[in-house]
């Protein structure tokens, strides 16, 4: 009687325990928007889970916290072949790296996503160079020449560095930053033309609208890449005083909304017309830019 009441009290020890297992969430295609982007870049990540239904999934109250990467919000829309997470978020170091793990309820995660992060620095393995002999010989000569350039160039510098000298270089300035939103966007479209004949109507779309969004919210100040198709229309009206304009925007962005997720077909000359409007969007903003520019340079030259 004793080695049994032992044994039934020693029967659930010995069970293996239960446990939770994983199931990774498999993605079948992911899209980011802007396609290129750089270190601090606001980017949107869009992943497509076939066959996953979206009321299986549940947003994670806490988002993963990593020193290299700041992901700002999730979000879980019904696609047409399953479900479509978009994801927020803003790298801080460049190179390839994997998402940090996301947890979407009880056995599923997200794991195993490559981002890629570009740099403006160049990334080419060029060999060191050689060792350089030394360029001057310490001693009293040298303190003196340095000496000597110092005292001439320094009432010069003075002078280009004030005035109208400074007022020039930091035009120069300004006009270079402005205009670097301007070359990544035509750099992208050019791109995107490029491989025409290559992309699907609705990556064409998703694809095209990020560049024009992205652009749109550097050049303006405006949040243009996450706003809604009635806050886009709203904000093209704000800021484009030529109503044709407008409306061409508006009707380029309800085509794209059926393609994008009503899964419609648009003929190739649609597409062509869409790519060259990008075209005046950004030739009249640059315009609009440029006069803003100028009139504050005849302010500045006003003011002296």
């Amino acid at each position: 009687m004793k080695r049994l009441l032992l044994v039934l009290f020693l029967a659930p020890m010995l069970l293996p325990a239960q446990e939770i297992t994983e199931q990774p969430l498999i993605v079948s295609r992911q899209l980011f928007l802007p396609a290129e982007y750089y270190v601090g870049d606001s980017v949107e990540l869009r992943l497509t889970l076939e066959g996953v239904d979206p009321d299986s999934l549940e947003i994670p109250s806490t988002l993963p916290d990593v020193p290299w990467i700041e992901i700002r919000d999730i979000s879980i829309e019904r696609d047409s072949v399953g479900s479509e997470l978009t994801i927020h978020f803003t790298t801080y170091m460049p190179g390839t790296r994997t998402l940090p793990s996301i947890v979407f309820g009880e056995g599923k995660v997200l794991e195993g996503v490559k981002i890629h992060a570009s740099s403006i620095l160049d990334d080419t393995n060029a060999p060191f160079s050689p060792a350089r002999g030394q360029l001057l010989l310490p001693g009293t000569s040298v303190g003196l020449i340095l000496f000597g350039l110092l005292i001439f160039l320094g009432p010069v510098l003075t002078l280009l560095l004030a005035g109208k000298g400074r007022r020039f270089f930091r035009g120069i300035m300004e006009r270079h930053r402005g205009r670097r939103p301007a070359r990544i966007f035509y750099r992208r479209l050019r791109e995107l033309e490029d491989n025409f004949d290559k992309i699907a109507g609705r990556d064409f779309y998703f694809t095209m609208t990020g560049i024009l969004r992205s652009y749109l919210t550097q050049r303006t100040g405006e949040d243009f890449l996450s706003a809604t198709s009635r806050e886009f229309g709203f904000l093209c009206d704000r800021f484009f005083d030529d109503q044709a304009l407008v409306a061409a925007l508006a009707e380029m962005d309800h085509i794209s909304d059926g393609v994008k997720f009503g899964g419609e077909r648009v003929h190739t000359d649609r597409k062509r017309h869409d790519l060259a409007l990008l075209k005046d969007v950004a030739s009249y903003v640059e315009r609009r830019a440029e006069g803003h520019r100028s009139s504050n340079r005849r302010k500045g030259r006003g003011s002296v």
